[in-house]
């Protein structure tokens, strides 16, 4: 049995990508580098249908990398395709706006200057 394995980039694209090959949940041994020299595919070959009479299930894990999400589509019939995607950082919110701070100024004076008019009228109204 041959395993085509592809390789596929969502936004910017890294390096290279390694995958391992598992059989029914343990790691086979089998790695294969995925990098544009080999336009980001490889087929492991020549394996083994069935053990000890029970059907193999194959699988692929890629090694964790930094800045990315990984989605693993496919089968061992049809070949798996590994996606990684590239992941956005959260935009930092505005936490200010400056465009009208002239405004805000002039609101902030017309706040002091009418309190402390108020304040002088209750002062010298009461004496």
């Amino acid at each position: 049995m041959d395993i085509p394995v592809e390789k596929r980039w969502s936004g910017l694209a890294g390096t290279q990508a390694v995958v391992h090959l598992y059989a029914d949940g343990v790691d086979t041994g089998l790695s294969a580098v995925l990098d544009a020299n080999n336009n980001w595919q490889h087929t492991f070959t020549n394996l083994e249908l069935y053990h000890q009479g029970v059907y193999i299930q194959y699988s692929i894990v890629e090694d964790p990398m930094a800045g990315y999400t990984v989605s693993i589509t496919g089968d061992a019939t049809t070949g798996f395709v590994v996606t990684n995607t590239k992941d956005i950082p959260p935009s930092t919110p505005k936490t200010s706006d400056t465009n009208n701070l002239s405004i805000y100024a002039g609101m902030l004076l017309m706040a002091v200057l009418v309190g402390g008019y108020a304040f002088y009228y209750k002062q010298t109204c009461n004496n």
